[in-house]
């Protein structure tokens, strides 16, 4: 008996707007988020573009009992913060881009805990490819651009969208 790769719930991504979610949304949103930092270097008004927004998501990922234009404030007092202390976050990134891939990445990995139901051994060894991504995508962020992440990001989720795909035709008999 063929076993299918996923869970049923994963194949119900594979309709019009979950496959632009997944190949569109998901790489943009991420890449700046995870790897949106390496932007510092840029201009000085990026980074009250782009600590505000990491706020706000991370404020929102976490459901943290907040009212919005709490989270509002929260954000617009950490951009402007950030565009305070501009030269002193871009020099810190700069010297320290190593450290910076390997955070980003570890959270980049832990970000996808809510993929799993259960914490045993398989959940843990489930972040490592998702911890080397995040490594291979900040890497690219530094040495290429973030539109590159994006791109790599774009073609790994593709990746898994046509193995689903196949796997759903081959394996049930259709989408």
């Amino acid at each position: 008996m063929n076993k299918p790769l996923g869970e049923e719930s994963d194949y119900a991504m594979l309709t019009l707007n979950g496959v632009f979610v997944l190949l569109v949304l998901v790489p943009v949103i991420e890449e700046f988020v995870f790897r949106g930092v390496f932007m510092f270097g840029k201009n000085r008004y990026w980074s009250m573009v782009y600590i505000p927004v990491v706020v706000f998501v991370g404020i929102t990922l976490f459901k943290l009992p907040l009212g919005t234009n709490m989270i509002m404030v929260i954000s617009l007092l950490v951009g402007m913060s950030s565009f305070l202390f501009y030269s002193s976050i871009k020099s810190f990134i700069r010297m320290n881009s190593l450290l910076m891939i390997v955070l980003m990445a570890l959270l980049f990995s832990v970000g996808h805990i809510h993929n799993y139901e259960t914490w045993d051994l398989n959940s843990y060894l489930g972040l490592l490819p998702r911890l080397t991504g995040g490594l291979f995508f900040g890497y690219a962020a530094v040495k290429y651009s973030l539109w590159a992440a994006m791109g790599f990001h774009f073609g790994n989720n593709l990746i898994v969208v046509l193995l689903a795909f196949l796997q759903q035709v081959i394996v049930t008999g259709g989408v």
